[in-house]
């Protein structure tokens, strides 16, 4: 009687490094936040910093992009940490729907995802980035002119 082998099992996805940049969705429409309309490009992001001031670059070891925009999400949502021990500034809303995450291997190479009500959606780099400080994303006020 022959005998069947079971398949072999398919190989994991390789693990790797990535470095995702949260800009979050300032736009207003007739003083509400618009971001829960979802990203639309032409609208002002704001690149998410610490309250030192640095952008905040979190670092996520992932088999891919979507697995580390996740883990993202999970850090902008106060959830955990990223993998150097960061996590989300105090004083800045939670990741939502709208927002965009940059998210950028150790080659250089990045993909842009919108955060949806369920998941992300590949997007364009957005054009329009403002300074977080004094955006309704954050309690932070606004810079001193000079």
């Amino acid at each position: 009687m022959p005998v069947t082998l079971a398949p072999a099992p398919a190989a994991a996805a390789p693990i790797q490094p990535f470095t995702v940049t949260v800009l979050v969705n300032v736009a207003m429409d007739n003083g509400r936040f618009a971001n829960f309309d979802g990203y639309q490009e032409g609208r002002p992001v704001a690149e998410v910093s610490t309250t030192a001031g640095q952008v905040l670059r979190m670092r996520f070891t992932a088999v891919d992009e979507q697995a580390a925009a996740e883990a993202a999400f999970s850090v902008g949502n106060r959830q955990s940490r990223d993998d150097l021990g960061q996590t989300w500034p105090h004083d800045v809303r939670s990741v939502s729907v709208g927002d965009v995450l940059r998210v950028e291997d150790d080659h250089g190479r990045a993909i842009h995802l919108a955060v949806l009500g369920v998941g992300f959606d590949k997007v364009d780099p957005p054009r329009n980035t403002v300074p977080l400080q004094g955006s309704p994303a954050t309690s932070r006020g606004a810079a001193p002119r000079s």
